[in-house]
């Protein structure tokens, strides 16, 4: 039983939506959802949040407005031209309008990332925007409103005044009606995107004809009515109610023509301010486009010239990495240069130290072979005279001059085998050679 119930009042709440007030309207709790492609457009459908587990369509109530054209079909098409006067009280209304617009707006440009996969410009966005009132002109805004149909019959009902359905024909242009709106979709077609209502019911105001006023005053005086109630004293009394009736009405008439010329005066200035506050806001909004251009042309200018800071300095440690190469290539080449003259220098060195051994070898020699010559001329001296010792001494002298160079020219042959470039430095040695020999 309690889930039967529970159905039935489910059912009754689908049957009976919630109708808002568009004067006390929490755009706060519209939740709107991820476009999907249908047709040849994108459509967000938009909800409202009635509770924690419960979201719920969007019925708003119209104040009493005039139709421009009754209801019109266009392509087998129906919708009615809604007309919002701010001179006839729709202010109110006509901000709701636009706090609405602005809302989608803002809505688009926080989700544009996750639904296009891009960010939107704000300017680019109102630009697109194609906004639920149209403006005819400072005062009268126009509301196309869809109405759905199957074939040729219209599903939304209309009613009169008095509550009783009526049909297509009674709805004639410049008729007062009030309706109750339905915010199907938020439409995204390729150069614009916008709101989308449609009819859920309509009520049409008909003026009354004009019907014959009955007087308060005794009309059916004749001679059989008493004298004592005179028929002419009831009418002076009614003429005086009537006049006095008749200026409270033209003193009540008044106070409300002045009321209501301050209360538009009041309307009028609050749109003035609107319009300024308005404008301000597109100035200041130019105004930063403007000054974020300049920063964002300063930051590529700066980047640029960072780049090309970068390029100089990646030349020039390339130019520097470069020269240390050719540095330190000349270094390893004169480093190469000098071990090779260490090394001949050495070889040199040890061949010197050779040649002074073999020199002291052979003036060793030669000193034990001029002993051994004055050994045999102290035996020689007995024996003959001092002629032919001068002579003999002559004689050993030359001999050992001769030995002497023999031994050099070999010395030095040995040295050009071992190395033909040392010729040269052999060259200079050999006046040591010869000075120590002597």
């Amino acid at each position: 039983m309690i889930a039967l119930k529970d159905k039935e009042s489910s059912k009754k709440e689908k049957e009976y939506p919630i109708v808002f007030d568009y004067r006390k309207f929490n755009f706060s709790k519209l939740e709107y959802i991820e476009p999907k492609k249908t047709g040849n457009s994108v459509c967000s459908s938009i909800y409202y949040r009635a509770s924690i587990n419960k979201v719920i369509n969007l019925f708003i109530r119209t104040p009493v407005m005039n139709t421009i054209s009754g209801i019109c079909k266009k392509n087998n098409h129906y919708y009615i031209d809604l007309e919002l006067n701010i001179n006839k009280g729709h202010t109110e209304f006509y901000d709701f309008m636009n706090k609405f617009d602005e809302n989608n707006k803002q809505i688009v440009f926080q989700n544009s990332i996750e639904w296009f996969n891009q960010q939107l410009p704000k300017d680019i966005l109102e630009n697109y925007y194609t906004p639920s009132v149209n403006l005819v002109t400072n005062d009268i805004h126009v509301i196309r409103v869809k109405i759905k149909s199957k074939g040729d019959v219209i599903i939304p009902k209309i009613f009169n005044n008095y509550g009783t359905e009526v049909d297509l024909s009674y709805i004639s242009p410049k008729d007062e009606i009030e309706a109750i709106l339905i915010l199907d979709e938020l439409k995204f077609f390729k150069e614009k995107f916008t709101p989308e209502w449609s009819l859920g019911q309509l009520k049409v105001f008909k003026k009354k004809t004009r019907e014959a006023s009955i007087p308060d005053h005794y009309l059916l005086a004749d001679e059989n009515d008493l004298k004592d109630q005179p028929v002419e004293t009831n009418n002076n009394l009614s003429d005086h109610e009537d006049l006095d009736i008749k200026e409270e009405y033209y003193q009540n008439k008044l106070e409300q023509e002045k009321l209501e010329k301050a209360r538009l005066e009041k309307e009028h200035l609050k749109r003035l301010e609107r319009e300024r506050l308005e404008q301000e806001r597109l100035e200041r909004e130019h105004l930063e486009i403007e000054r974020l251009e300049k920063v964002r042309l300063e930051q590529e200018r700066l980047e640029q010239e960072r780049l090309e800071q970068e390029r100089l300095e990646q030349e020039r440690l390339e130019q520097e990495r470069l020269e240390q190469e050719r540095l330190e290539q000349e270094r390893l080449e004169k480093q190469k240069k000098i071990e090779i003259l260490r090394k001949k220098e050495e070889k040199l060195r040890l061949a010197q130290e050779k040649l002074i051994k073999e020199m002291n070898e052979l003036k060793l020699s030669t000193n034990n072979l001029t002993n051994d010559n004055s050994y045999k001329d102290d035996l020689d001296l007995n024996n003959s005279d001092n002629d032919n010792s001068d002579n003999e001494d002559l004689d050993l002298n030359n001999s050992d001059n001769y030995d002497s160079e023999n031994d050099i020219e070999t010395i030095e042959e040995k040295y050009y085998k071992v190395d033909p470039d040392w010729g040269d430095i052999l060259e200079n040695f050999k006046e040591n050679i010869e000075e120590v020999i002597l």
